[in-house]
């Protein structure tokens, strides 16, 4: 039965055509430890904020939303920060990186066995929403960010894309980060309670408007004043205290 579901949201995919780069501002202020003893026993606290974007393609028309991972749409971030030890940064992860990735899952996506963008539909209610699970991983570092985010859909018409469909445009949640190498003494791990993402209409337009993919997206914020001020770290590891 799994294998007919697979099968038919590909089918889905390939036959329709229809796609949509959808473009989520990120920001949230981790409480982190940084471990300095083999034991765990030692260790600061600090807060450090993370902001970025989280860019992927949907294809709507499934009934899952499935997200879109073939050449040039492969979800991809950008990651920015002003860290108090090592000052600005910005750092690409997932596209067509091999050592770093850009995870989109939900409830159905182990049914399915795709990275989904679902929605769901509250009991006794005529309300819309979407859960979904963002896991960003770098290898270098080690290092990982882990979401777990819910928000109301809103309608998203013909002013956006070629049809209506639900959509969260505020996504608030948890998100759990890690850092280094767990058997090293040198290892941070942090929590915040307060993770937002945030849909970026403008972005969003502009991609529908130049007819662009997610690696054309994320060039177009790569370059864009916002982040034309934070080195790129290339290969070397994003800095936490």
């Amino acid at each position: 039965m799994k294998k007919l579901v697979v099968l038919a949201i590909v089918a889905a995919i390939c036959a329709s055509g229809r796609a949509e780069v959808l473009v989520y501002k990120f920001n949230t202020s981790f409480k982190m430890i940084n471990y300095s003893d083999p034991n765990r026993t030692v260790g600061k606290a600090k807060t450090e904020t993370i902001r970025g974007y989280i860019v992927f393609n949907i294809d709507s028309s499934t009934p899952l939303h499935v997200v879109r991972v073939d050449d040039g749409n492969k979800p991809t971030a950008i990651l920015y920060g002003d860290s108090k030890t090592a000052h600005k940064w910005k750092k690409t992860l997932g596209g067509s990186d091999s050592n770093s990735s850009v995870l989109i899952m939900t409830p159905e996506s182990d049914v399915a066995g795709v990275q989904t963008f679902n929605t769901y539909t509250v009991l006794n209610s005529s309300s819309q929403r979407t859960e979904a699970k963002f896991t960003l991983t770098d290898d270098a570092g080690p290092f990982q960010i882990v979401t777990d985010m819910r928000g109301n859909d809103s309608k998203t018409g013909h002013d956006l894309f070629s049809q209506t469909i639900y959509l969260p445009w505020n996504l608030s949640g948890i998100a759990s980060l890690t850092s280094g190498d767990t058997t090293t003494p040198t290892f941070v791990r942090a929590q915040a309670t307060s993770g937002k993402l945030k849909m970026d209409f403008p972005k969003v337009q502009s991609a529908v408007n130049h007819d662009w993919n997610v690696a054309q997206t994320i060039a177009d914020i790569n370059d864009s004043e916002t982040l034309a001020s934070y080195p790129d770290l290339g290969d070397a590891p994003i800095p936490v205290p």
